[in-house]
């Protein structure tokens, strides 16, 4: 990495784009657009297990303002745990730890885990680098606390990949607590909970689909069909998830069924509603199953399958 900090034209730091001057090629070309670049400083320093002290690969470390306003330069661990960020002009930084994609908390130098992963980058301890290149930053990584899995088709036998795939966590007395979409390799991961019990339900994300949401009850076992969380998670015992702190649960693995999807036309005093209208679908017993948009010309589908059965449908409200 060369040790040369960025600037905008001409003489200004990088960023402040409206301080930079302009460069007029609207009649001819722009000639001596010349830079004088300045020699900036590495953060540097090694993330380690803070347990076994084995170095952890694939961890982003990033460097930023003390009010966490803006990442300045971010930089991945190698097998031996070392990284190097930068280069960065003289002042004062702070450093976060971003461990949560290989199975560790989130941390904020010096060795301050940020609760559910979520810091307050005010407590951070600054990096003075007024001087010059700062003492090694280390960081020493606690486990996390979560559940990872993979969402895949059974249609295909694919997984579902970059936000195709959706899951949705739900305490152990069926209350949502949060969503996370799957990544490239149809992967997802609830990072920094507490421990405690948990449901998984796995679904379609973006662009819809025809797939229907399903439970996972069990590893190596058939969801469960459950649109919406639709049904009665207590029939299934074996689909309650226990994290234990400091542990993340993997291979919670769902493969989703394809169903059918309900469409129809929502009209007006008998012209096309328009765009925008909200359909709800419920369960023959009143449960809340899932929904669907109208188009321009009222058109609807639902964004995701349905097993057989009988559902309503109500029109709730415009967006």
């Amino acid at each position: 990495i060369q040790p040369y900090l960025k600037e905008v034209w001409n003489d200004k730091p990088y960023g402040d784009w409206g301080a930079g001057d302009e460069v007029d090629i609207s009649t001819t070309s722009a000639t001596d657009i010349d830079f004088m670049l300045a020699r900036g400083e590495f953060v540097t320093g090694t993330v380690t297990d803070a347990n076994s002290t084995a170095p952890i690969e694939g961890v982003t470390v990033c460097v930023m303002y003390t009010d966490g306003s803006s990442m300045e330069e971010c930089a991945d661990t190698n097998p031996e745990g070392d990284y190097q960020a930068g280069p960065l002009s003289n002042g004062s930084y702070i450093a976060v730890a971003y461990g949560e994609d290989v199975g560790y908390k989130r941390q904020m130098w010096l060795d301050q885990d940020c609760p559910g992963n979520e810091c307050d980058y005010v407590l951070a301890d600054p990096i003075n680098m007024l001087l010059g290149p700062p003492p090694a930053v280390n960081f020493h990584l606690n486990s996390d606390t979560g559940i990872t899995g993979k969402i895949s088709s059974s249609a295909t036998g694919f997984p579902l990949s970059w936000d195709e795939g959706r899951a949705r966590l739900y305490s152990s007395e069926g209350v949502y607590l949060q969503q996370v979409f799957t990544t490239g390799f149809g992967d997802y991961r609830f990072t920094g909970l507490e421990p405690g019990d948990y449901y998984v339900l796995a679904g379609p994300g973006w662009p819809y689909s025809n797939l229907i949401d399903e439970l996972w009850i069990g590893a190596g076992e058939p969801g469960v069909h459950c649109p919406r969380f639709s049904c009665d998670e207590s029939s299934y015992p074996a689909a309650l998830i226990s994290v234990p702190p400091d542990t993340v649960i993997a291979g919670v693995d769902i493969e989703l069924d394809p169903g059918s999807r309900i469409t129809g036309n929502l009209t007006i005093d008998g012209a096309p509603a328009g765009p925008d209208y909200l359909i709800s679908f419920y369960t023959a017993s009143g449960l809340y199953a899932g929904y669907a948009t109208t188009e321009h010309d009222g058109t609807f589908e639902s964004a995701a399958g349905f097993p057989s059965g009988a559902y309503y449908a109500a029109n709730r409200h415009i967006i």
